[in-house]
Parts: structure tokens; C-alpha cells; sequence
């Protein structure tokens, strides 16, 4: 309810146009396209922007799905000390740091799609391997597995922003972007929020486990396939820039 009013108060704030003797460093800004909400469609139906929004909005959502089962799935493995989930945590958050240095080196070498795809692929083999930990003994043992699955989340967290950004920034006018980088981060909020209200979660975060983590692996896999192919119609006719850097 807060984001959606921030940005019914956002929307109302009048154009300011840049003063002739304001310094400006890069390309010249596209002009606008117009204000309202006709207008934002017609940025968002852009060429190749419908797949940039489809693609960002589903991997923060299954890595949001996967943020709710971290306690759950630590609590099932026996890790009942707050001190271990604290720890975890922090080795997690670590990963995606070290992670998000190595997404123009990634990028560089396999490109947008095929980045992309991986980003979402690494999602399902953490869902999937998570979904076996039940049968692997010691609590231990447990940890360290559960650990390394989860940072296979942490590893695709750590590109999400810079690549989904960046795809973004490369298909719409530089003077639509603020509202549509706007609207991107609402929109996958919005999908998780209907997922929360409308999923059943009290079975699913605690004796179905094993049976959620399977259930996301199978449905990762086909997005994965669906967004990989719904790629070659989405990319843009100018070559892909490298994506930004991780302070971005």
C-alpha cells in the first residue's frame, strides 16, 4: 500500500526540464513519449521490453520464494539456534557480493540470453537439490549442503539487478527510463504479493517441503525454456552493451 501510494504521489510531480546551462555528460536525452498511463503502456510494449519485465519479475520472484524457505528449510535440517541462521545468513549475503564482481565477466563471454538463462537455470538446481536434502544425514552435514544450495540463489541475486537493469536501460528512450525502471521494480513486487495472498504456504513451509522444492524446480525449468526462446524476438536490433557495474 506504501509503494502504490508513493508512486500515485511520484506520477503527480510536475516535469522539470533541464535548464540550458545545466551541464549534461553522454548522449543527448531521447524526448519524452508523454505522460499517463497510455503512455507508459506504449513504452512497456516497446520490442523486447515485455521479456526484460517477464524475465526480471520471475527471477525476483522465485528468489524471493526461496528467501521465505531459508528459515524453514534451516529449522527442518535441525539448525535451531538463532547464532547458525545469523551465520548462514551473512555467508550468503557475502556470496552475492562476490557474486555480482563477476557479472561482466560472465556477460562478456555468454551474452544476454544465454546469461539470462543461466541466471534462472541456477535457481532450479538450488530448488532441486534443496528438494533431497531430507534423505542426507548429520546436521552437519545438512549445513554444509543446504549452505551451497542456497548460495546458488545468492549467486543469481548477485546478477539480477546489473543484468536486468542494464536490458532494460538498452531498449527504451533515456527520458521513459526513471518511470520504467520504476515500474519494473513494482511490477515483480506486485507478483510476489499476489503469490503471497493467493498461495497456500502453511504445508508448503513445513512438512511439504521437499514436495515445494521439487514443484519449483520442474516449474524454473520450463521458464527457463519459455524465456530463452521468447528472447530471440525481444533482442534489440543494437548491439548489447555490458551490463552495470555492481555499485549501479
Amino acid at each position: 500500500v506504501i509503494m502504490l501510494a508513493a508512486a500515485a504521489l511520484a506520477w503527480r510531480l510536475p516535469v522539470t526540464p533541464r535548464r540550458p546551462d545545466q551541464p549534461h555528460h553522454g548522449p543527448p536525452l531521447a524526448p519524452l513519449e508523454g505522460r499517463g498511463l497510455a503512455a507508459l503502456a506504449r513504452t512497456c510494449l516497446r520490442p523486447g521490453v515485455p521479456w526484460v519485465l517477464a524475465w526480471y519479475a520471475t527471477v525476483f520472484v522465485l528468489l524471493r520464494i526461496g528467501f521465505q524457505l531459508y528459515q524453514p528449510t534451516l529449522l527442518s535440517l535441525g539448525a535451531t539456534n538463532l547464532v547458525v541462521h545469523g551465520g548462514v545468513l551473512s555467508v550468503l549475503n557475502l556470496t552475492a557480493g562476490v557474486a555480482s564482481l563477476f557479472v561482466l565477466r560472465v556477460f562478456g563471454r555468454l551474452g544476454e540470453r544465454r546469461t539470462a538463462t543461466g541466471v534462472v537455470l541456477l535457481l532450479g538446481l538450488s530448488f532441486a537439490g534443496l528438494s533431497g536434502l531430507s534423505g542426507i544425514s548429520g546436521v552437519i552435514a545438512l549445513l554444509v549442503v543446504g549452505t551451497a544450495l542456497f548460495s546458488f540463489q545468492q549467486v543469481a541475486f548477485g546478477f539480477l539487478q546489473p543484468l536486468g537493469r542494464t536490458a532494460l536501460n538498452h531498449r527504451i528512450p533515456s527520458g521513459d527510463r526513471a518511470s520504467m525502471l520504476s515500474a519494473q521494480s513494482m511490477l515483480a513486487r506486485l507478483a510476489f504479493s499476489a503469490l503471497l495472498f493467493l498461495g497456500t504456504w502453511d504445508t508448503a513451509l513445513t512438512t511439504g517441503l521437499p514436495s515445494t522444492y521439487a514443484g519449483l524446480a520442474v516449474i524454473v525449468v520450463v521458464l527457463a525454456a519459455l524465456l530463452h526462446l521468447a528472447h530471440r524476438r525481444s533482442h534489440p536490433t543494437a548491439p548489447s552493451p555490458r551490463p552495470l557495474p555492481p555499485s549501479a
